[in-house]
């Protein structure tokens, strides 16, 4: 697993020389993770500021009990959302959005705390991405 979580991937052949057994092993094996739903898709790292998407922010949401399905519902609808957590805890979801401007951003912020379902609203902004995406390593 810590092999083919790395980024140096270059196909299975590259794989399997670098292990040392051969490509029908890795193949076997790789198509049985597929299989089982460990490896459950390919997608390639983006550097979201290339695409101007320069602001990070973590929000955090307190949620009227009788809303939390409607709230599932409209977050997973916005595009700038990358990342979103149905949490324990003051607050009811953790989410994380990209934005091209803080004045997007901040349209974001305005829409939650004017929502009359979304009791509490808390925003950070990123300053610092130290690390971000990086596979898990397994023992």
């Amino acid at each position: 697993m810590n092999a083919l979580s790395r980024e140096q991937w270059g196909g299975l052949s590259t794989f399997a020389e670098t292990l040392g057994v051969p490509v029908s092993t890795i193949q076997d094996r790789v198509q049985h993770l597929e299989n089982t739903g460990v490896i459950t898709g390919y997608i390639p790292r983006l550097n979201y500021e290339a695409f101007g998407f320069d602001v990070t922010a973590i929000f955090e949401l307190c949620v009227a009990v009788n809303a939390l399905t409607e709230i599932t519902s409209r977050l997973r609808e916005k595009q700038r959302l990358m990342t979103i957590y149905r949490v324990t805890g003051d607050y009811d979801f953790v989410a994380v959005g990209r934005y091209e401007s803080p004045t997007e951003m901040n349209e974001q912020v305005h829409a939650f705390v004017t929502n009359p379902d979304i009791k509490r609203t808390n925003a950070n902004v990123v300053f610092e991405t130290i690390r971000e995406f990086e596979p898990m390593k397994f023992e």
